[in-house]
């Protein structure tokens, strides 16, 4: 079964960016079927819950990475601004490579622009009608994010109170803007 990931829209004050993801991030990587088994003491042979498993780890991962806005997992992404002036900022950060800039419909060298973990600069300053930025982001995250991820994917699978899911959000804030995630 293949999972589409949301598409997350943003409007920052100076200008509107649509972000479509060019990658899809390794989840089995990130947090194994059987990590979650052996959190919910689900036997590795039974297999019954492995869809609903795996569904729920695909929702709630893009839940936490939506929430925090951050990149949890490497990723790459495709941005699509309008209306840019001399400094961009990259949803999903921190950026760790950039594949290709391109302004009004033409690439640019990277010598005209410098990266920084969340944003780009462009060193001619100016105004730009159309920016495309292709970038990799992500970072190893913390155990925690993991563990609240389990916790998320325990809720689903006992069907208990959906509600607590925001609990968990609302306790993992602190990642938002730890740079080490």
């Amino acid at each position: 079964m293949k999972y589409l990931e949301p598409q997350p829209r943003f409007d920052y004050v100076t200008h509107q960016v649509r972000v479509e993801p060019t990658s899809s991030p390794d989840l089995e990587g990130f947090l194994s079927l059987a990590d979650i088994k052996e959190y919910l003491a689900i036997d590795d042979d039974n297999t019954d819950a492995d869809e609903v498993l795996t569904s729920s780890r695909q929702s709630n991962f893009f839940a936490i990475r939506s929430f925090l806005n951050r990149a949890i997992v490497e990723t790459s992404f495709t941005a699509l601004y309008k209306g840019v002036d001399s400094e961009v900022l990259l949803p999903f950060y921190p950026a760790t490579a950039i594949t290709e800039v391109s302004i009004d419909g033409g690439v640019i060298d990277s010598d005209y622009y410098e990266l920084f973990a969340g944003r780009i600069e462009f060193k001619n300053g100016g105004t730009y009608k159309k920016v495309t930025i292709s970038y990799t982001s992500g970072v190893s995250p913390e155990i925690g994010i993991k563990n609240e991820l389990k916790r998320m994917i325990g809720i689903d699978y006992d069907n208990t109170d959906p509600t607590a899911k925001d609990a968990i959000l609302k306790s993992i804030i602190k990642y938002k803007y730890n740079p080490a995630i």
